[in-house]
Order: structure tokens, then sequence, then C-alpha cells
């Protein structure tokens, strides 16, 4: 599932960068978005949209394709 999209529905502000990279605001971290890949360069933790979730969310697997799904079921912008 692709990451930026995911991530703006939940509230996260993007700002685009070179190459079709995106850098998370207002987050402690910095970590920079593509397509369906994050890596933070601080610690150079990295991974998927799920990973995001686990990681970043600090959800449990099953919170997080819970999360996806409902975000799976929704038409795009919405």
């Amino acid at each position: 599932m692709p990451l930026v999209p995911v991530l703006e529905a939940m509230g996260y502000q993007l700002e685009p960068r070179k190459n079709g990279n995106y850098l998370l605001c207002r987050l402690a971290a910095d970590i920079v978005v593509k397509d369906h890949y994050w890596i933070n360069r601080e610690n150079q933790s990295a991974g998927n949209t799920i990973d995001f979730m686990l990681e970043v969310e600090n959800m449990t697997f099953s919170e997080a394709m819970k999360h996806l799904l409902a975000h799976a079921d929704q038409p795009a912008g919405s």
C-alpha cells in the first residue's frame, strides 16, 4: 500500500523534496518517505507502510492491519 496517501489521511504534513521524496514535517525524527518506503535518517531505521505503523506509530501488527484495511476501503481524498 502506498505510504504517502496513508500518512496524509492520518494528518501528517509532507514536504515535497527532490526525486519524488517527501519529508515528514513536525516530527522529532528526520523521516523521508517515497512511494511504499520510509527511512529515518537519524538512526537508519526504515521499512514499508506496515513497518511505519509498527515502529513510528507504535501500533501492534493487528492494529496496523486494521488501520490499513480501513484506508483501503476509502476512496482517494477521503
